[in-house]
């Protein structure tokens, strides 16, 4: 029985942890688990997730943020080397992939060092053209 103004939220988290759909080590942070045997992205009937919620009540913004996700990522691929941080000693510093910060409602992973390099040396003033010619 829920009283009227009950607000009720869907535990995404274990809906995107299902094991009767992604296997027994659904838990895993492993993209690899989205690819075909030759590498290529496995189809999804749709999202292949429900982060952006399900039914009547789905997110309609959610085809634009998944495009303006993809454009990010690519620019930030381009222009950008992103690897492992490395301590004094020059050894990579572990990444605490089971480590999270609970902030009750959304979970994100711990903070971490990375390294960010440009990949070639015109890439910065290249970017900051494109900020100012959108701002």
């Amino acid at each position: 029985h829920l009283v009227k103004g009950t607000i009720c939220f869907a535990n995404i988290k274990t809906c995107n942890q299902d094991a009767a759909v992604y296997g027994e080590d659904a838990v895993r942070f492993d993209p690899a688990r989205h690819l075909n045997a030759d590498g290529t992205i496995k189809a999804a009937k749709e999202e292949g997730h429900v982060t952006f919620g399900f039914g009547r009540r789905i997110c309609v913004g959610r085809h634009m943020a998944n495009d303006t996700l993809a454009i990010a990522m690519a620019v930030m691929l381009w222009a950008m080397n992103i690897s492992r941080a490395k301590d004094e000693h020059g050894v990579d510093i572990p990444l605490k992939e089971d480590e999270f910060v609970n902030l009750e409602l959304v979970q994100r992973p711990v903070p971490f060092k990375c390294s960010i390099v440009p990949r070639f040396p015109e890439v910065l003033d290249m970017l900051a053209a494109e900020r100012d010619r959108h701002n």
